[in-house]
């Protein structure tokens, strides 16, 4: 190897200085024994700390210029290097944050570019550090850096070394010598393969000598290792002050001596948190910004999940007077703390609240409980230090709300719900006979009976009360605007939300409100606000930059638009001309925010409103993680309100003693609430991309609850409130599953066959990452093919003929036209309801509306209302996902799924457009299966994810707990063998059956 390189220590003598060499996993320095302290100067890295002292020490003796490191090469950032000798460990995993973002890095547990494998990262560090390397790699990897462009640029030459060349070491591995030259060198690669290890020298490196004419000084840039600057650069000039102020959250110490300084800081700072690991395995993954154990007490969040937030601030003044500090609080410090205590404490209490519970109900019988531990079990079992009740131990219990018993142990609080009392503690209990609705939190307007008397005046003397009518509309809107951030108003279907948005806005009292909604709602809110007594002055439709810049009392604005550039300015967008000149913002359909990274949630997020409510009827709009962006958006990031932050730490009182084991706050959700089998290290980080095998089921439904109740306010229409003044229809819900035809069962077999044989060989290889993007076509080719197999473009072809359930679909909707119903249509293809359409009047003469995206908003909702809301066509095919939300369409008393969705969300939504007062007639939904097909996994998937709903936000009682959650793949597979079975063959004879 070293012959190779002679052409590069040639010409670092020519310009009269040593050539620089790294290796970096430099071991016992085996590569580097043929070096001479006159001509070379050597670097290197190690894990083996008794391995470089030795190497060290013989460097030394030998008069070496050298430098040697107890570190991994992944600690590292190497750079100005003239040549590379590597002979790394192979196939290890990497994984660490100081890894550099080189092709062969991947998502890890600490994100993006936060691991590979060891062969592979050495190879592109080395060619990143180095004009030349010459590499001793696996020979298994030697294709793929001949095929890399990352690598194969610079490649010279492939020499592949004789099997057993390193017997001697325990090892039967094939390796290869790889070669690789500086950028720009046109030597030609070649590749050989060598009958022995004598087989004389190899050929030289291709090099230019002038390219080693310029010589910077070589840097192995240890991450770990400090530069030796100074931290601290005043000079010491006995100036005790320190000045305490605040940022936000943050509080900032000033200083006029640089001793003082030292001894404050290394008092309230402590140690180092610790993240770096000799081995580079880092075993906890700590929040961005968090370096030291005692930097809690720099943060006001901290403070206030005290019990006296302004006596843990005092506390932490004594400490600067401790070390010798003479504190001085700069003025409204601790007002501004005092302030934001208060705010808190409201923004933390729970909403009011009012959950059924059904008839035979279980709860303990008096408000004052003896319970007895069935167990010996700790208060909080994700907590070290949280208190053990021993079994037999007698705990005593105060009912507090509805379903809240809470008890004191040892100083620490335990609040439990009466299903969670039960379970853990014998108690004396009492059965109800009937069902009942019970509140379960009292709400803020009993904790702050004055503030809201204030908000009652103002609405009286706004006239609001006249137009916010419903006893329970008004109430809401005053216990939410008692939130100081916002929160989350969840009312159910045809509740008002509207009116309350309006409302929202003047009772604030800020000069400007921004309402963003969906495209298609904006004729709506518009119907509506003209039918309140609000002055045209006081309100506005957002259309241009002139209307941005001129801001009324009520500014309605699109989401797309809110994202949109503006016409007269190329780089600016409405949401960026909008940042900060609104004081509340009021977010229609809100569930949109569960995607953290599209256009539209940037966009509200950049609004930066001081206030933010977030109107949805379904804020676990697909999985239990779903609600963890709207409590962000609205009550904060990592605070003592909302503890789990979403680009922050997870906030817990224990931080005022130390950070030393603080958690990242997405981190301690998943922990605490999502349930997967596996996942891929991007969604375990982000818990929003990346793929995963996720079961929508709470964790820990009585935590989830918990954590909900001070943020989202939610209305049923059943609950007794809104009872009394409004009555929908209970709709009938039914299915019915449909027989297969034999050419259609076949043409779905082949889809689903080689869907299932492709998923197991995504999972069987655990080398290949999970490819969401191929895996959600495969799945969409397996709907396609059993709900719309004329679609155009698919694998195996089109199957032409109408299926069995698209002739019932025809016969069904023609059925109920005939009996004088209006009836909807859902499916999700475009194309499907087109079909549908045409096939419906062909065959019946009876004319639909067809409403789907390939119209514009504006055409189609002429048709809709001129044609089926007030026409006479008695069937509408909508796709649900345009027509899932918003639209009022009680015309109809029918609603048929041709195909399911994957959210029950969308199905809720879209099942409820016809559920309104105006409603006359019973509501049918109707839900078509084919038997044994996708539609039975979709059905599932949905059933978990509305138990998971109604658990988590209406307190139901979990339905699908002791249910076996199937996944697709399993699906597919028992479905061809009981479809074999039915027909007397095996399951991989069935395709060639059905094609007889």
């Amino acid at each position: 190897m070293w012959e190779i390189a002679q052409p590069v220590f040639e010409a670092c003598a020519q310009y009269h200085r040593s050539a620089r060499i790294l290796d970096n996993s430099v071991g016992s320095g085996r590569l580097l024994r043929f070096a001479s302290a006159d001509r070379h100067a050597l670097f290197g890295v190690d894990t083996d700390g008794e391995a470089v002292a030795a190497l060290s020490a013989a460097a030394a003796a030998a008069g070496f210029e050298y430098e040697f490191l107890t570190c991994g090469m992944q600690d590292i950032t190497p750079k100005d290097f003239d040549c590379a000798f590597i002979n790394p460990p192979f196939s290890l995993t990497l994984q660490s944050p100081w890894l550099s973002p080189y092709s062969c890095t991947a998502y890890g547990k600490f994100g993006p570019n936060t691991n590979a494998l060891s062969h592979a990262y050495a190879l592109a560090q080395a060619l990143d550090a180095a004009r030349v390397v010459v590499a001793l790699l696996p020979t298994s990897f030697t294709e793929e850096v001949a095929t890399d462009p990352a690598y194969n640029e610079r490649l010279q030459a492939i020499y592949h070394l004789p099997a057993g060349a390193f017997r001697e070491e325990n090892t039967e591995v094939r390796t290869s010598i790889l070669v690789f030259g500086p950028l720009g060198a046109t030597a030609p690669m070649h590749c050989l393969t060598l009958a022995n290890l004598d087989a004389g020298p190899l050929p030289p490196v291709s090099a230019r000598a002038g390219l080693f004419a310029s010589a910077p000084k070589a840097r192995l840039n240890a991450r770990h290792i400090e530069s030796g600057a100074p931290t601290i650069t005043l000079p010491v000039t006995g100036d005790t002050s320190v000045r305490v102020s605040h940022d936000g959250r943050r509080v900032r110490l000033g200083f006029g001596c640089g001793l003082t300084q030292a001894m404050v800081l290394n008092t309230i700072l402590r140690e180092p948190v610790g993240h770096y690991q000799p081995d580079g395995t880092d075993r906890h993954r700590y929040p961005q910004g968090i370096r030291y154990t005692g930097q809690g007490a720099l943060d006001l969040e901290v403070h206030l999940t005290q019990d006296d937030p302004l006596a843990s601030f005092e506390a932490f003044l004594a400490e600067i007077r401790d070390a010798g500090g003479t504190p001085l609080v700069q003025p409204g410090v601790r007002e501004h703390l005092a302030r934001r205590h208060r705010r808190s404490l409201r923004q933390r209490t729970p909403l009011a609240h009012t959950v059924y519970f059904p008839g035979g109900h279980v709860r303990p019988a008096d408000d004052l409980v003896l319970g007895i531990a069935r167990t010996t079990h700790q208060i909080d079992p994700n907590s070290w230090f949280s208190p053990v009740i021993e079994m037999g131990a007698e705990v005593s219990f105060t009912r507090e709300g509805g379903d809240c018993y809470v008890a004191e142990i040892d100083g620490e609080r335990l609040s439990l719900t009466a299903a969670e009392l039960q379970a853990r503690f014998e108690t004396a209990t009492e059965a109800t006979t009937e069902g009942e609705w019970r509140q379960i939190h009292a709400g803020l307007a009993a904790a702050y009976p004055d503030l809201a008397a204030n908000y009652r005046a103002r609405a009286r003397a706004l006239g609001v009360d006249k137009w916010l009518s419903w006893d329970f509309q008004l109430e809401d809107a005053i216990e939410c605007l008692m939130k100081p951030n916002g929160c989350v108003i969840a009312w159910e279907q045809a509740l008002g939300k509207a009116r309350l948005a309006a409302a929202l806005i003047l009772l604030s009292g800020v000069k400007h409100g921004i309402l963003a909604v969906e495209p298609y709602l904006v004729p709506e809110m518009e119907a509506e606000l003209r039918g309140l007594p609000i002055p045209p002055e006081a309100w506005q439709v957002i259309t241009k930059p002139a209307h941005a810049r001129a801001l009324r009392t009520i500014n309605i604005i699109t989401y797309d638009r809110l994202r949109s550039k503006l016409a007269d300015a190329k780089h600016q967008t409405y949401a960026k001309l909008l940042r900060r000149r609104a004081g509340l913002l009021v977010a229609d359909e809100g569930e949109v925010l569960c995607n953290m990274g599209s256009l539209q949630t940037r966009a509200l997020w950049q609004l930066a409103t001081k206030r933010k409510f977030v109107l949805t009827g379904t804020p676990i709009a697909n999985y239990p993680r779903d609600a963890l962006p709207l409590l962000n958006f609205c009550a904060g990031d990592g605070t003592a309100a909302q503890p789990y932050g979403v680009r922050g730490l997870f906030m817990d009182e224990r931080l005022r003693t130390s950070m030393a084991f603080v958690e990242r706050g997405i981190d301690r959700f998943r922990d605490d609430f999502v349930t997967t089998e596996w996942v891929t290290p991007e969604f375990s980080d982000t818990l929003s991309q990346g793929a995963k095998r996720e079961i929508p089921k709470i964790a820990n439904l009585d935590r989830y609850r918990a954590m909900l109740a001070p943020h989202v306010k939610r209305r049923l229409v059943k609950e007794p409130a809104v009872a009394k003044f409004l009555k929908l229809p209970e709709p009938t819900e039914q299915v019915r599953t449909l027989g297969w035809d034999d050419a259609h069962l076949f043409h779905y077999l082949r889809v689903a066959e080689d869907f299932s044989e492709w998923y197991l060989q995504q999972r069987g290889d655990e080398r290949r990452g999970s490819n969401l993007v191929a895996l959600l076509a495969r799945i969409q080719a397996v709907e396609i093919a059993a709900n719309f197999p004329q679609h155009e473009g698919q694998k195996f072809g089109r199957y032409l003929p109408l299926t069995s359930k698209q002739r019932f679909a025809i016969e069904r909707l023609a059925e109920h036209s005939r009996a004088g119903h209006k009836s909807i249509l859902y499916a999700h293809h475009p194309g499907l309801l087109d079909l549908l359409a045409r096939e419906l009047e062909a065959q019946h003469g009876i004319r639909g509306v067809v409403f789907h995206g390939g119209t514009s908003i504006k055409a189609r909702t002429q048709l809709l209302n001129d044609e089926f809301r007030y026409g006479d066509s008695p069937v509408l095919f909508a796709n649900i996902s345009i027509a899932q939300a918003g639209l009022n369409l009680p015309q109809a008393d029918t609603v048929f799924f041709y195909d399911r969705d994957w959210a029950f969300k969308a199905e809720d939504q879209a099942g409820k457009r016809v559920l309104r007062v105006q409603q006359k007639n019973a509501v049918l939904h109707e839900r078509w299966h084919l038997d044994g097909g996708i539609d039975v996994y979709q059905d599932q998937l949905v059933a978990f994810k509305r138990d998971a709903f109604r658990s988590g936000l209406d307190w139901a009682t979990p339905e699908t707990d002791d249910v076996e959650f199937l996944h697709l793949d399993t699906i597919l597979t028992r479905f061809a063998e009981a479809v074999a079975a039915r027909r007397g063959v095996k399951s991989h004879e069935l395709r060639h059956a059905l094609a007889a």
